[in-house]
Formats: C-alpha cells, structure tokens, sequence
C-alpha cells in the first residue's frame, strides 16, 4: 500500500511539474536595458545627460572671473555642497570638503575625494594628500566635481578632474 501510494504522489509531482513548463513558455520577451555608469575622466566624451549624478563643471572664464586665489577657493565659492576649512592657517593649503568627504593637504587627515589632473591621480601615494597650492589657477582650462563612489577613484565621496590648457603641457 505504501509502495502504492509512493508512486501516486510522485505521478502528482511529475504531472505539476510538466503544467509548469508549459506555463513558462508563455512569457513574453522584456526590452533592452542599458546602464550607465559613472566614469571619472570625462575625456571619454561621455554626455553629461548619461552621468547618472549630480555633475559640476566650471572652465577657465568662470575660474578667472571668481577672483579665487586657488582652485579649492573657487570650488567653495562656486559649486554646490562645498566648504573649505584653512587647519593650518593658510590660504593656498585648505581642506575641501564635499558632502562630508575631505581632500585635504595636512597628513593624517582621512581622504575622500579622489583628485585628476589629464588623467593622473594627484592624491600623493602616502596619506593621499592633496596640494591645492600646486595646481595653478591659470593653467586649468576645465575642472568637473563628480559625487559618489566608483571602482576607478579608489575613494567614497567624489571625483575632482582638471583639465590643463594646451599651452601648459
């Protein structure tokens, strides 16, 4: 009997598992998806309206008319979400900080932002320090900051890319 009763459970098993099949074979087929993600030198050529973040960009007439002193004064001045603070007491050495995330020359301070010049990190090897003072205002013909985290920047916060003009290199 229990032999029996075996076989009749399996016979229930199989013949739900073969309506199933024929169940999936209905589905319809779905559209192409396309993803887009962040890249941290915009040299690529990649619009804009395809970063999935909130970019900022500046060049080189928005930079000479902010009367900065350095780059890190123009950003605090210019572009959303940042704020510098001079530890040391001087002007050309500021930590910046976006969205709560530091790039900063002082060693020892934690770093989150990753910073390019045409594609070089400048983020020092040790402490990953960042010399404001030594990026000259009138070379850079665009700068972009690019918030979030990706494989490529190695760091959380965001992306500071500059970009010389073709005279400086």
């Amino acid at each position: 009997m229990k032999k029996l009763r075996l076989s009749l459970v399996s016979l229930a098993v199989l013949s739900v598992c073969a309506g199933c099949n024929a169940w999936a074979q209905d589905a319809a087929e779905l559209p192409v998806v396309t993803i887009v993600g962040t890249m941290p030198i915009p040299s690529i050529s990649q619009p804009l309206s395809e970063i999935p973040s909130a970019v900022q960009t500046a060049n080189s007439t928005d930079l000479a008319n902010s009367q900065a002193l350095d780059l890190s004064s123009f950003m605090n001045q210019r572009l959303g979400g940042v704020y510098v603070n001079e530890v040391q007491g001087n002007p050309y050495q500021m930590d910046v900080n976006y969205r709560g995330f530091t790039a900063s020359p002082l060693l020892g301070t934690p770093q989150g932002l990753s910073v390019y010049m045409d594609g070089v990190r400048m983020n020092q090897p040790f402490g990953d320090v960042v010399s404001w003072d030594l990026m000259p205002r009138s070379a850079i013909a665009n700068m972009t900051l690019m918030p979030g985290s990706n494989t490529l920047t190695l760091t959380g916060g965001g992306t500071v890319v500059v970009s010389y003009r073709a005279a400086y290199l």
